[in-house]
């Protein structure tokens, strides 16, 4: 609601000596804002209302995350986003990394709405022709996948990856860059992670295009715990582009799906969220993510050219795929 007051306080203001346009401007941007609004939170009923459903058909088992709220993100009042919290043990991971950030919650939150169409439509664009030569195409295993490559022969989903250089990615998508680390702060915020902390949290180690065809699946893993907080955005339409495909998280007996719609984003903590991604039954599931990290943890340089990186994708692709 206070997205509404800001944007009709903006529209009175504009009564006052100012054209009947900016009137009207505001007027519309105020609509705009409340029925997305609206949107997201007969969205977010509706996920609890199946979250319960699914409960109640799997033995009334209780699940994992509970909601802690909703929360604005700074520079994007339309948009609407709720932080999730579970209460779980989960294994730290400084002993095999040292700057593990394993004093982070077992947490998320899920922005709706949090990506346009015409970004997603220049996301599709941009790394499906490699618009910059730091993007590198390869299989989940890292391998190299060749120039001329008949897509649909690859085994694996398809990951075309930016890693170590955020910089053309900022370039090209200023707007969405700022929006990623604003929905972090929030979250951050959410959570009660210092504020000095979150402001160095500003470097996207990696950032990853990645096509699940028919068959292709991701198994249990987590990613880097040195980062703080990785970003996946939908950019494909569950139901319609593709079927199956369903994001979950922490695997216990009653693993948590998260549903996203084409535009929706996820954010959370890197260093204890377990996901997986089901078996896609049919179509093309798209997403892109952001993984964010402090700088002075930072790995600079594409994985190729930095044998130190490089070795830190194969350890975790390696974990992740049980070899």
């Amino acid at each position: 609601m206070s997205t509404l007051k800001t944007a009709a306080g903006a529209a009175c203001l504009a009564v006052v000596g100012v054209s009947g346009y900016i009137v009207y401007d505001a007027y519309k941007k105020a609509v705009a804002e409340k029925e997305a609004s609206e949107k997201a939170a007969t969205f977010f009923a509706a996920s609890k209302e199946k979250a319960a459903l699914k409960a109640a058909e799997e033995g009334g088992l209780e699940p994992s995350f509970h909601s802690i709220g909703t929360f604005d993100i700074d520079g994007s009042p339309e948009i609407i986003a709720e932080a999730f919290r579970s209460q779980d043990s989960v294994p730290g991971q400084t002993h095999t990394f040292p700057n593990a950030q394993d004093h982070l919650p077992l947490a998320y939150a899920i922005a709706r709405n949090f990506i346009s169409e015409s970004e997603m439509a220049q996301i599709h664009q941009w790394f499906r022709g490699q618009k910059h030569d730091g993007i590198k195409m390869t299989e989940f295993n890292g391998d190299a996948i060749a120039d001329g490559t008949d897509l649909e022969t690859v085994e694996d989903a398809v990951v075309r990856q930016l890693y170590g250089n955020p910089e053309p990615f900022k370039e090209n998508f200023p707007g969405l860059y700022s929006r990623v680390l604003a929905l972090k702060d929030g979250l951050g915020t959410k959570l009660a992670v210092d504020e000095e902390e979150l402001s160095q949290v500003n470097f996207a180690q990696d950032i990853r295009y990645i096509t699940y065809k028919k068959g292709d699946y991701c198994m249990w893993h987590r990613d880097d715990p040195v980062s703080h907080f990785n970003t996946i955005m939908m950019i494909s339409r569950p139901g319609v582009d593709f079927e199956g495909g369903q994001l979950q998280f922490h695997p216990t007996d009653n693993p948590t799906d998260v549903l996203l719609e084409r535009g929706d984003a996820v954010i959370y903590s890197t260093p204890k969220v377990d996901h997986a991604v089901t078996h896609v039954t049919s179509g093309t599931r798209t997403i892109c993510l952001v993984e964010l990290k402090m700088e002075e943890f930072a790995t600079k340089g594409e994985p190729s050219q930095d044998k130190e990186g490089w070795v830190r994708i194969k350890q975790l692709l390696a974990g992740w795929l049980g070899s």
